[in-house]
């Protein structure tokens, strides 16, 4: 848990009313919010390609450059494919951690309109400013975990994308880091093992649909998945009041309707029902004298003169040596 994190999108939960269970029929209400703001996510979807072929596209033509001459000699033919892969391949690379970044944004824009916010056109660049090295490290560990599952005879690749399903969502909704945030999806998905899987599988056939419409259907399909996983978080973390995994108290709670926390001692209105704000100092001091037990025993000693049961004042003028 990162101490302090606020969540780019404080959660509504007056919004809309969550299943808290897998319902297959997250996919399409999926369809619903991703149609409302068409813009947006196709731009968003665009950018991710765009910025993920294009490095791709550049290496492999410095490639071909750099090897046209040894290309057509039989001899330094097979060279020539060896140093092609090996400029292509950091550019490739490249392509791929931009794009899982703003994979990133769009699952903060899917959680901004599951939330009742509208996603604009600004909002494809979250990625690079809410965490983007986690997003990076997640993204190499889930991909590699279900890479290695699907080639083991596929089951076990659908049983962990769908245990890690909500990992992004996790991330940077709460300020996880990416083996907390896995850690985090794996629990809450595991009780549902099944359904998760076919949420995940279900999903990424939906958005693979649009490469039917030439390939330019996959720019309105593509964000199905990721909205799909920001619905499914909602779900089954609605009744999570705590603001974190861990359980932490406030101010790590990511909910609260401040952009920051409130200053130590002060109420947070929007915090009922959440997390208690820790005792402070000040707000200790009015039950101090309630709680000292040396005033009462004192209270009788001060009232005794009046109930005549030990000697005062009163008395002294018979005592012997005084006039009178």
């Amino acid at each position: 848990m990162n101490p302090g994190y606020q969540s780019p999108y404080p959660r509504n939960n007056a919004f809309r009313t969550p299943r808290r269970e897998i319902d297959i029929s997250a996919i399409g209400e999926a369809w619903g919010i991703v149609s409302k703001n068409l813009g947006p996510f196709i731009l968003a979807g665009l950018a991710m390609i765009v910025i993920q072929q294009a490095p791709s596209f550049i290496g492999s033509m410095i490639g071909t450059g750099m090897t046209m001459g040894m290309s057509n000699n039989p001899d330094t033919a097979l060279m020539a494919v060896f140093i092609q892969m090996g400029i292509s391949l950091p550019f490739t690379l490249i392509g791929v951690a931009l794009g899982t970044i703003i994979c990133g944004s769009i699952v903060l824009m899917a959680l901004k309109a599951v939330r009742g916010g509208t996603p604009e056109v600004g909002d494809i660049a979250l990625g690079f400013t809410t965490n983007p090295v986690g997003l990076l490290i997640a993204g190499f560990l889930v991909g590699l975990g279900t890479t290695l599952g699907t080639y083991m005879c596929l089951i076990p690749g659908l049983l962990l994308g769908g245990l890690w399903f909500i990992t992004t969502p996790y991330m940077l909704d709460r300020g996880l880091g990416p083996i907390e945030a896995m850690g985090a999806s794996w629990s809450t998905m595991k009780d549902n093992l099944v359904m998760a899987a076919v949420i995940f599988l279900l999903s990424g056939l939906a958005a693979a649909l649009g490469v039917c419409a030439c390939g330019i259907g996959i720019l309105v399909t593509m964000p199905l998945i990721y909205v799909t996983q920001a619905i499914i978080y909602e779900d089954l973390t609605s009744d999570d009041q705590t603001g974190g995994f861990t359980g932490g108290t406030y101010p790590t709670d990511p909910f609260s309707a401040y952009s920051t926390p409130p200053a130590p001692g002060s109420a947070d209105p929007f915090a009922s029902g959440q997390a208690p704000t820790p005792p402070t100092a000040a707000s200790e001091e009015p039950s101090a004298p309630q709680s000292d037990p040396a005033v009462t025993p004192e209270a009788p000693a001060s009232e005794a003169p009046f109930g005549g049961s030990e000697p005062g004042p009163e008395d002294r003028p018979s005592s012997p040596g005084t006039p009178g």
